[in-house]
């Protein structure tokens, strides 16, 4: 069974049940380990970063606003960056607080990291092959939703948790949408005419502050250096330089709307080698710079 038939049988399965809401919260230093469980669990960055280890993998990196699918009985372990002192089993840490089912591995200090998990009920061993990882704040309806939960999260009222629930299901269905949509073989078929440069785009689109070079890129398609460069501006009206430009312009863009993240941390993960370079280009493409553009909700 393909991955992209797996993520939609995943997405009609979601449909009829979808996983509750537990908060995970880790303190610096602390790395949480997430049992094997029957079904795929979703996991949703709310607040830093995620290094994510599974069944004994190299960790990988989950951004704030990024969505994890953990393929059924896989060990998971989770920390909020790669140096950690010690470990704690989070089925040991459970407790129900106010409403909300928390993981919490914090004691009592501030977390640097919270994640938003669910078993997504249903899905089965077979329900997905490996890990995928989607970004819920590509599109202007999944940075809301983001945005919405996230302040749910770090706030306790009355009605919270279930509301967070809620706002939860939305960004796992809209994380599972953009994998759909953005995964490299449906890329490749695509009624847009992008078919040889489906691989390079879904590259791109995955990790922009990655140091994508029109070599890496023309691999990632299967294609020649000049081949690729040729197919690449028919197809897209632009060069790959500048295209990966524009993509994490946009990455860059939903890390401010998303994320209190320093604007110098935002140019890096966007892949930009300085924060003044990524001002320059910032303010050419949008009209303000980073800082502006920030605080302009609060201007008038």
């Amino acid at each position: 069974m393909s991955e992209v038939v797996q993520l939609s049988s995943l997405l009609s399965t979601f449909d009829s049940s979808a996983p509750a809401l537990t908060l995970l919260r880790l303190a610096p230093g602390v790395r949480m380990i997430g049992p094997p469980v029957e079904g795929v669990i979703a996991m949703l960055v709310i607040a830093g970063t995620l290094y994510l280890e599974i069944g004994g993998a190299p960790p990988r990196l989950v951004r704030q606003g990024e969505l994890v699918l953990v393929p059924a009985g896989r060990r998971s372990h989770l920390a909020a960056s790669a140096l950690t002192q010690m470990t704690i089993d989070g089925q040991q840490c459970l407790v129900r607080r106010e409403g909300w089912l928390v993981a919490d591995a914090t004691n009592g200090r501030e977390p640097a990291l919270i994640v938003g998990a669910g078993r997504i009920a249903g899905s089965s061993p077979e329900g997905l092959g490996s890990a995928v990882i989607s970004p819920v704040v590509k599109c202007r309806i999944g940075k809301r939703i983001f945005a919405l939960l996230r302040a749910e999260c770090l706030q306790r009222d009355a009605g919270q948790a279930a509301l967070a629930s809620a706002l939860m299901n939305a960004c796992v269905v809209q994380g599972l949408r953009r994998a759909i949509e953005e995964h490299p073989a449906r890329s490749a078929t695509n009624s847009g005419g992008r078919g040889p440069i489906g691989g390079a785009l879904a590259a791109i689109r995955a990790r922009p502050g990655a140091r994508h070079t029109v070599d890496t890129l023309a691999d990632a398609a299967g294609m020649s250096r000049s081949s690729f460069v040729r197919h690449f501006k028919r197809i897209m009206r632009t060069g790959p330089a500048d295209y990966v430009r524009t993509v994490r312009l946009e990455e860059a863009r939903a890390m401010l709307d998303t994320t209190d993240l320093p604007i110098k941390t935002i140019a890096s993960r966007a892949g930009f080698p300085s924060r003044s370079h990524f001002s320059r280009a910032f303010r050419q493409t949008f009209g303000r710079d980073p800082s502006s553009y920030r605080d302009r909700d609060a201007e008038g």
